[in-house]
């Protein structure tokens, strides 16, 4: 009747219909019944068509960022870009 709900939800809806169980209970149940949430499918995410990256063919055409970490003696960190 409620394919998309695990056991805590459940426990709630039964509860709402007069039946109290307990947390533990209601998970035992819903297992030895051999019951699950089915699995959320995954969405298809967008692929660049560029798969290669920029080669230069001269000088100072590609630039790239770096980051050096680094540590004081008194064990301040240091991040320099």
């Amino acid at each position: 009747q409620y394919p998309r709900y695990g056991a805590r939800r459940i426990r709630i809806f039964l509860r709402r219909d007069g039946l109290v169980l307990g947390r533990d209970r209601t998970a035992r149940i819903w297992a030895g019944a051999g019951l699950q949430v089915p699995a959320k499918r995954t969405r298809k995410r967008y692929r660049s068509q560029n798969r290669q990256p920029y080669v230069a063919t001269g000088p100072n055409e590609v630039w790239a960022y770096d980051f050096v970490f680094d540590a004081c003696a008194n064990g301040q960190k240091l991040k320099c870009l």
